[in-house]
């Protein structure tokens, strides 16, 4: 066989025992070629991945196989873009399974370590732990994988650089700067990923097979580290608004005024108990009932154009913040008596849709007190008016 860097020759058999090194999709497509051995005097042009090479037929035998310079791949490197092939493909399984985990957890700890036990599940991984940097110091959040690693300095040069610098280290070997780590003469690769939530630092740490980590790797784990962050923030998100809504809701519930949402087809999102007390209607049934059956028909239509109006001063600019209207309306109680109540209307934006928020109390008596003292005025008029 002649040097790989000019034009050579060898018999098809001779190829196939002697090229211990040779590309085997070549092998392959030289077998294949000898279906057509029936044929005299053609030849035949291959080109697969790059490989040019032609089979010459002659007499129903294979005589001469040429192929072109370069195109014999060498099985180690096949192997190589194997592996290294398959330890993509595995991180890539860690990163939808941290993705499918961000979906699903609401608990920021439970998620934080399933998110480390996912990328633990990469081969060659030893450990792999989260922590906060409060500014002085890290406190770890999550961690799992071999024990050598449980107890790992995060006070360690390597570290704090990577934290204060906001930087993104990774050493294939131990770390030579980093000679007091107690790491140092343990075989491994380390990769540093700082990044923020909620405007915290934070920090991602990956202990690996020596020389594991390359530039493709360290960017997918940093993809994980933001996937992370974001996940941490929206959780915390959530908490604060479960824990505000469930104040709210409270307070809502344990006072005497009504507080109610309605949307514009004026049907009630949300309307507190204490409406039962003050129209003798419990929550569900005052959500199933239209508004017109238990609202005098002027005050409904009063309702309606006032949210009406107030939907036409945000078209022509005014900010939601400065439209608050308060209504007198008449309801008819679930016993059949009028009941006057005021009602403190503002405009709220919710999700997608402009939205009613109300407070609401009786004020039944005061317009009975108003009407005694409209009536006490009459006769007091009357009375001058005869004197």
């Amino acid at each position: 066989m002649e040097d790989k860097n000019t034009e050579w020759y060898c018999c098809f058999f001779n190829f196939i025992e002697d090229s211990e090194e040779s590309d085997p999709i070549l092998i392959a497509a030289a077998i294949f070629a000898t279906d057509f051995v029936t044929m005299t005097f053609m030849s035949l042009l291959f080109r697969i991945n790059l490989s040019t090479f032609a089979l010459i037929i002659l007499n129903a035998s294979i005589l001469v196989l040429v192929i072109s310079p370069i195109l014999l791949v060498p099985k180690k490197k096949i192997e190589k873009e194997r592996e290294k092939s398959e330890k993509l493909n595995r991180l890539l399984k860690a990163m939808i399974g941290v993705n499918q985990l961000i979906t699903k957890e609401s608990d920021i700890k439970s998620m934080v370590l399933n998110s480390c036990k996912r990328l633990r599940e990469v081969r060659d991984y030893y450990r792999v732990f989260i922590a906060s940097f409060d500014g002085e110091r890290l406190k770890r959040i999550a961690e799992c994988g071999v024990s050598s690693f449980m107890n790992f300095d995060c006070e360690t040069p390597c570290v704090q650089e990577a934290v204060r610098n906001r930087e993104i280290l990774f050493f294939n070997s131990s770390v030579p700067k980093c000679k007091e780590c107690k790491y140092g003469n343990f075989p491994h690769s380390t990769a540093l990923i700082s990044f923020s939530s909620s405007g915290d630092m934070m920090l991602l740490a990956v202990f690996a097979a020596p020389n594991h980590f390359d530039d493709e790797k360290i960017e997918l784990l940093k993809e994980v580290a933001d996937d992370i962050g974001f996940a941490i923030e929206k959780c915390r998100m959530e908490e604060t608004v479960y824990r505000s809504e469930k104040r709210y809701r409270f307070l809502a519930e344990n006072v005497s005024d009504v507080i109610w949402v309605m949307n514009k087809n004026l049907n009630f999102k949300y309307i507190s108990p204490s409406i039962q007390k003050l129209l003798g209607y419990s929550v569900e049934e005052i959500t199933s009932i239209p508004l017109e059956r238990y609202m005098a028909p002027e005050s409904f239509e009063l309702l309606k154009n006032t949210y009406r109006g107030a939907m036409e001063e945000l078209e022509h600019g005014k900010k939601i913040s400065e439209i608050s209207k308060t209504l007198e309306l008449q309801f008819y109680h679930k016993n059949g008596n009028k009941v006057w109540i005021e009602v403190k209307l503002n405009v709220i934006y919710t999700r997608d849709s402009y939205q009613i928020l109300g407070v609401t109390r009786d004020i039944s008596e005061r317009k009975r007190a108003e009407g005694e003292i409209r009536k006490f005025k009459a006769i007091a008029i009357m009375l001058i008016m005869v004197l």
